[in-house]
Order: C-alpha cells, then structure tokens, then sequence
C-alpha cells in the first residue's frame, strides 16, 4: 500500500508540473477548397444548329438542322454499337414530342466537336412553331460495363432545346 501511495504522489507531481492552461486558438484564415480532377468523358450536347439552305418567300424554305455534340471531358468517349446515341425531337404545341431523327455515337475524341445529326427539311414558319429538343441517350447497360470510357461524368449537359420562333427569325 505504501508503493501505492508513493507512486500516486509522483503521478500528481508529475502532472501538476507539465500541465499548462489550455489555449484556444481561432483561425482566421482563407482556405482554398480544390475539388479532385476526375478524369472521364463528358459528352456536352452543344447546340442545335440551323441553316437556311434555300429561302423561297417570308418563313417558308429548306433548312438544314444540325445536332452538334463536343465532348467536353479530358477522356475519349469510346463506345460500341447501341450503347449511345443522339434523338431529336419535334414538339408541337398541344402535341406530344415526335422523334424525328436519331444518330449514332461511336467515338468522340476529348476537345472534340461532333454532328451527331444532320436533317434537311422544308420549313413553312407559322405563329406556332414547332419547338426542337434533342438528348444524349445511353443503353441501360453502359452503366455496369466496367469501361470508364463511356461513362459520361457530366448528365446535366445532355439536352437542349431551341424554339421554333427563333427558327422562324432566320427566315424571316
């Protein structure tokens, strides 16, 4: 007990001795918050591109529609057939959207533009003009195919949509 004792009494001298009173420090500093590179594709739909071919009077002619995509990722889109392609859609008012025209992605290279769709048509203006959408769409197994290469990192890019009404400006 008396071992006990002597130890316990060294113990608090010992403690009492190195113990110092707490400092709250505060920091008042900037931190850059860095989020990590992820190396991937990322197909972007670009635009929807118009171009009047011939114009034969005020709103009416022959137009040339493109559907452009650009990966915008610092990976190639590499992909087999069936795995992604390109819609576009027509949707008139009061009317459910039509798929016009659908175009095939294979390989898109990164930094690379590419014309997913090209469509002529004739094209007659009216005060309620079709409005066009176009989509990415990938195979529902591109998802678990182990190939990052066609893993799109980005989805919230790969529509867009452009009114009628402004086609009908390129007319007029």
């Amino acid at each position: 007990m008396k071992h006990l004792i002597i130890i316990s009494a060294v113990f608090l001298a010992t403690l009492l001795t190195y113990s110092q009173p707490i400092e709250q420090k505060i920091f008042t500093g900037s931190v850059d918050v860095v989020e990590a590179q992820k190396t991937c594709p990322d197909l972007q739909l670009r635009n929807i591109h118009f171009l009047v071919l011939k114009k034969t009077a005020p709103l009416v002619g022959r137009v040339r529609i493109q559907v452009i995509v650009e990966n915008m990722g610092d990976m190639d889109f590499e992909a087999r057939t069936g795995q992604a392609w390109v819609e576009l859609y027509e949707h008139h008012p009061g009317g459910k959207p039509t798929l016009i025209k659908s175009g095939k992605l294979r390989s898109v290279v990164s930094g690379e533009r590419y014309k997913a769709i090209r469509l002529r048509k004739d094209w007659r203006g009216s005060d309620f003009p079709p409005t066009y959408m176009a989509r990415i769409v990938y195979d529902e197994n591109v998802a678990s195919d182990f190939s990052q290469k066609n893993d799109d990192c980005n989805l919230k890019n790969n529509t867009k949509e452009r009114s009628g009404a402004w086609f009908n400006e390129q007319l007029r």
